[in-house]
């Protein structure tokens, strides 16, 4: 199996990581076809598109990534497959003709919808802007064009075929994972005579940031408990006005670090938290911090959300309490702070999901077996198309969903 790893995808991105490393375990070949076009993982990449100015850097960067990127894709040997990473619904619209003159099967990972993240979760942009409109278009041209569609989670595909109209079918769901490189078992946390409580993230609102903050004023009282907020992003401002009217004097503000310095604060971490926030996109998605936190066996509190009873089990592999509630994050913190047997449990049971459902190797096969399927589709969409008009081949794929024309 020879892939092309095609696009102006961030290399370091977890996401892309993982893939990457899973598909060499499982024996892939990989060609990476790479013109970058984010300065670092933690850009936020809506923010460096803000403005007039943002947007025409941005084009000015495509422009020159786009010739090079063709140039060497034509350069290479003919491979089994191609395939475009995160972020590259844009990607797509390039990619297409390329795969097609060569009768290549074209996988995407579309990973996220451009159109949830930026109208209807982050709310930067009405849908009825130009931007909202642009970024539905994409959604539906990208996967329109795919031979197979990756995607994170049951939730996020039952969205796409609501919002989009596109076929179950079309789709395989394939979790995150974490880069087990950097994010390793920590251990029992380090004996100390404070609690702390984690999150890391870019300050988004599916991550809830209010909830945690009320969670943290209610446990003001209990002088042991020490909230650490590791980021910045969209909403860092807001909350840090919210938490100096909210007085709360145990909660610790840390800048963004690499993933080295974020794996040290998960490692003295007593708990991690996931995410709490309101909106729909939170009950859609499991955040890299869940797979990260499971990655090194600490033990993990989050929202119960559709998309988190996908992989976690309340109570065994990591507790869930209802999102937006500050009052039941702040008894779900008691709850494994005052239950040392809990925490060890459940972080160990959830270390032993992430190896069994997560790991990169696991989440490589399951990849390598979605290309052997948009192989095996392709090919037998184009025998049936020079032999005859008989009906569409109904064979079953080896992803678990039925194969399909298109």
């Amino acid at each position: 199996m020879r892939v092309c790893y095609w696009g102006t995808y961030q290399r370091h991105y977890i996401r892309n990581r993982v893939i990457l490393s899973g598909l060499r375990q499982a024996g892939v070949e990989i060609r990476e076809c790479h013109v970058p076009v984010w300065r670092d993982e933690a850009e936020d990449k809506v923010a460096a598109m803000a403005g007039l100015g943002g947007r025409l850097r941005f084009l000015l960067r495509l422009l020159c990534a786009y010739p090079r990127l063709v140039w060497r894709f034509l350069r290479q040997p003919r491979p089994d497959v191609m395939f475009i990473g995160h972020l590259g619904h844009l990607d797509m619209l390039v990619a297409w003709p390329l795969a097609r003159w060569r009768r290549i099967p074209i996988v995407f990972d579309a990973h996220l919808s451009l159109f949830d993240m930026v109208v209807q979760d982050r709310g930067l942009h009405g849908p009825r802007s130009w931007v909202g409109r642009l970024c539905r278009m994409l959604d539906q041209l990208s996967c329109a064009l795919a031979d197979r569609i990756l995607l994170a989670e049951e939730a996020t595909i039952e969205f796409f075929h609501q919002e989009y109209g596109i076929s179950r079918d079309r789709f395989s769901r394939v979790f995150v994972g974490a880069d087990t490189d950097v994010f390793l078992p920590a251990g029992p946390s380090p004996a100390d005579t404070v609690f702390t409580v984690l999150h890391f993230g870019k300050y988004i609102p599916l991550h809830g940031m209010d909830v945690i903050l009320r969670a943290a004023k209610i446990l003001e009282g209990q002088a042991d408990i020490r909230f650490r907020l590791v980021g910045q992003g969209q909403l860092y401002a807001e909350i840090r006005c919210l938490a100096a009217s909210l007085e709360v004097p145990n909660v610790e503000f840390v800048p963004w670090v690499p993933p080295q310095e974020l794996r040290d604060h998960i490692r003295q971490a007593d708990v991690c938290l996931g995410i709490f926030g309101r909106t729909q996109k939170a009950r859609r998605v499991i955040p890299n911090k869940v797979y990260e936190t499971l990655a090194m066996a600490r033990p993990l509190i989050t929202g119960d959300t559709p998309a988190a009873r996908e992989l976690l089990e309340n109570g065994r592999t990591a507790i869930l309490c209802p999102v937006g509630d500050p009052e039941a994050l702040a008894q779900a913190i008691l709850t494994v702070k005052e239950d040392p047997v809990l925490r060890s449990r459940i972080a160990a049971a959830g270390f032993e999901l992430f190896e069994r459902r997560c790991a990169p190797a696991v989440l490589g096969l399951e990849v390598r077996r979605c290309l052997e399927d948009a192989v095996a589709i392709r090919s037998g969409r184009e025998g049936a198309w020079r032999d005859s008009r008989s009906g569409a081949d109904s064979a079953e794929g080896t992803c678990g969903r039925p194969r399909i024309s298109h």
